[in-house]
């Protein structure tokens, strides 16, 4: 009888396991990232490409030549990144998802 018992027991100890698994896949609130914390994590990529912009910038006009690229590692995707066809890339165009 006991080894029915705890045969039993297991049985409901993983159907109650399964049935908690399968709900709602929110994380908890210990684990759930910040609103700050994410707002900063998607802040910081944005950071690194002004700066990378800026640095490539030489003119400061706020778009990059074929010239200004000649030595980023990008140079062979310029006309790629200008979407518009301008002849320029904007810095929406530089961190544009393609």
């Amino acid at each position: 009888m006991s080894a029915l018992l705890v045969a039993g027991l297991f049985a409901a100890s993983g159907a109650n396991a399964q049935a908690h698994n399968h709900g709602d896949h929110a994380a908890s609130p210990a684990t759930a990232p910040r609103p700050a914390a994410v707002a900063a994590e998607k802040a910081a990529p944005n950071a690194k490409f002004k700066a990378e912009f800026a640095a490539t910038d030489r003119n400061n006009d706020g778009k990059l030549t074929r010239r200004e690229m000649v030595k980023h590692p990008m140079i062979g995707h310029f006309k790629m990144m200008d979407v518009n066809g301008d002849g320029y890339i904007s810095f929406a165009e530089y961190t544009r998802k393609h």
